[in-house]
């Protein structure tokens, strides 16, 4: 593994075929969810302590392919998180229920499914006592709840 900082808020990572196995990801199977769990234990490799304190200013990860089965994982950090909020629907019913609601967001929020839930993720915090009642609503501090929802779940569109 070569690393390179680039400036002080970008990383290039230069794996090689055994990294790459060591990490147990191969280029053609890396797709967002891989590429950054790989970046991340890249992280912890490279920047010891210190990446915890990366990883809540932001990450950014891509990855071109490297010579003799290897990679290169380009790390950005230092984007500010997005504020919002996020609702858990307690089920299929609730979502219905509230369904003037979200189609009034059109533009304005996310709907996700993710297993067998549907989270709803916004940016006015007005709305949050409303969508309370259909389930529970939170501020999502950081951003972590949209970046697993963008990781695992599954985006619905809504009109």
């Amino acid at each position: 593994m070569t690393v390179l900082l680039r400036s002080p808020s970008r990383l290039s990572v230069a794996l090689t075929g055994e990294d790459m196995a060591r990490l147990g990801v191969t280029y053609d199977g890396l797709d967002p969810a891989t590429a950054r769990r790989a970046a991340i234990s890249v992280l912890d490799e490279a920047c010891g302590a210190d990446a915890p304190r990366m990883l809540r200013n932001g990450l950014t990860v891509e990855t071109l392919p490297g010579r003799e089965n290897g990679c290169i994982i380009v790390i950005s950090v230092g984007r500010e998180p997005p504020e919002g909020f996020i609702c858990l629907f307690r089920d299929e019913n609730a979502l219905l229920d509230c369904a003037d609601i979200i189609s009034s967001l059109s533009g304005k929020a996310e709907l996700y499914r993710i297993g067998e839930k549907y989270c709803l993720y916004f940016r006015d915090p007005a709305l949050l006592p409303a969508l309370s009642e259909y389930g529970d609503a939170a501020q999502d501090r950081g951003g972590y709840a949209l970046a697993r929802l963008r990781e695992y779940g599954g985006r619905l569109n809504f009109a």
